[in-house]
């Protein structure tokens, strides 16, 4: 069901793509005690990224009340990750959709646009608010944009956005960058209270949605540290949100693929070894305590705004990695 609300939304997406130039911007004042949509398409991870940035934005805005509108693949996610600050939660790849749509037209005083590519949210954004806020790669639909960099960590592109949207809101425009890093490192990592605790040494999360993403050599890598330490391999049962994050905690490594798990990881301040091959590490590995492995393919990274084309060289990029470097990497972190 999620593939088939994913293909019609891409669909549609392309249909507004055509007149999204014709669309006029508007001119707004700030409003610090502003009714606030936060639109995040995508997958967990999307909305696990988001996390550091959506924490202070609430901070800054305490009055403010603060909708999000997502994914059903991503919506779990958010409300674990920031429930506790978020009024309501919805969702657009459902049937009920319209109706809130039709109920809440022009009604938001803000809406923050967080997807780069796809032009539907920020079609979204301009219908429901009185003023849209998201990325440059949609400047000619929103009324306000920053630029988006490609080759920057994407929890930190959304808080850079966040930051741009305080600015207009308060009405206090401040692009400090530099600021805005120390910021970042304030609310990045974090830690989440409550969690269970697990005597694991090695987490690992071989799986992924893309399977350009999978390297199918893990079982050699597991084999070999299991004789050493005590691992447990993610994907083999199903198991709840709060189990997922309370296992990713206790570990004292993760190693696996560019995944949502991943990205708990990053957020939780975990130590990781993570395997990038279509994908670029830069923008979605934490490399400040993520180890990446990755081979020296000349069309690796090949993937451009989280889409994947067909592999012609059947993912050389992930094969031409050897499962001894991947152990040899878990056992210095170890050790």
């Amino acid at each position: 069901m999620f593939m088939f609300w994913q293909s019609l939304l891409k669909s549609v997406d392309n249909v507004f793509r055509l007149f999204s130039p014709y669309i006029k911007r508007r001119k707004i004042k700030g409003n610090k005690g502003a009714k606030i949509l936060i639109i995040r398409p995508g997958g967990a991870g999307d909305a696990i990224l988001l996390t550091p940035a959506l924490k202070m934005f609430r901070e800054h805005f305490p009055n403010s009340e603060i909708h999000f509108l997502g994914e059903k693949r991503n919506i779990d996610f958010a409300k674990f990750c920031y429930g506790d600050i978020i009024e309501q939660f919805f969702v657009y790849d459902s049937f009920s959709f319209p109706f809130f749509v039709m109920k809440n037209l022009g009604r938001y005083d803000f809406v923050l646009d967080t997807e780069q590519f796809f032009v539907l949210p920020a079609i979204f954004a301009r219908i429901l608010g009185k003023a849209s806020i998201g990325f440059s790669t949609k400047a000619h639909i929103l009324d306000f944009s920053l630029d988006y960099f490609h080759f920057s960590f994407e929890a930190f592109e959304f808080f850079r956005l966040f930051y741009f949207a305080m600015s207009i809101i308060s009405g206090s425009p401040d692009s400090d960058m530099k600021k805005i890093d120390e910021e970042f490192q304030n609310y990045f990592p974090i830690s989440i209270s409550g969690l269970k605790n697990y005597d694991v040494d090695v987490l690992v999360a071989p799986f992924t949605t893309k399977k350009e993403k999978i390297y199918d050599r893990f079982r050699e890598i597991t084999e070999s540290l299991s004789k050493k330490y005590k691992i447990v391999v993610l994907g083999e049962k199903k198991i709840d949100i709060y189990e997922l994050f309370s296992l990713v905690n206790s570990a004292k490594l993760f190693v696996g693929v560019d995944n949502a798990i991943l990205h708990i990881a990053e957020l939780l301040g975990k130590p990781s070894v993570a395997i990038f091959g279509p994908t670029n590490h830069l923008k979605w590995a934490y490399t400040k305590n993520t180890v990446v492995v990755r081979s020296n393919t000349w069309c690796s990274p090949c993937s451009y705004f989280a889409e994947i084309s067909r592999c012609p060289r059947n993912v050389e990029c992930m094969k031409r990695i050897e499962p001894s470097m991947v152990i040899s990497i878990v056992e210095s972190l170890l050790n």
